[in-house]
């Protein structure tokens, strides 16, 4: 399986945005990556976020420096780490060094068990 970096101390993960008042359940959170340029680019090779709760169901992020191409895209997953089967509707992007969103993506998944995944193999071009 591929390499995971989990460096805890690298990681921030902020929480925000509580659900509107029309009792919608949408929850925004954000994780940010320090260093990613600094780790390696071989193969498999990524970083995942601390585990985060959404709606009684436990989440990771990773991403990885290769993507569908090896060494031309970013590759970003989305893990249902919780046992159980849950339909999600989430947009992912990344955000550079300004604050400016330079690439974002919207899904709706059913996850069904524990480490089901989806995600962009070709996210953003390095």
């Amino acid at each position: 399986g591929p390499r995971v970096h989990r460096p805890s101390n690298n990681i921030t993960l902020d929480v925000g945005k509580p659900p509107s008042s029309r009792g919608e359940t949408r929850k925004t959170f954000t994780i940010l990556y320090h260093g990613f340029k600094d780790l390696s680019t071989e193969a498999s090779h990524g970083i995942i976020s601390p585990p985060f709760s959404c709606n009684g169901e436990w989440w990771e992020l990773s991403i990885f420096h290769e993507g569908e191409v090896p060494d031309r895209y970013v590759a970003v997953y989305l893990y249902l780490i919780s046992a159980g089967c849950v339909s999600a509707t989430f947009d992912v992007g990344i955000v550079n060094k300004n604050g400016v969103v330079v690439q974002k993506c919207h899904r709706t998944k059913n996850f069904i068990g524990l480490n089901d995944y989806t995600g962009w193999e070709d996210f953003i071009k390095r």
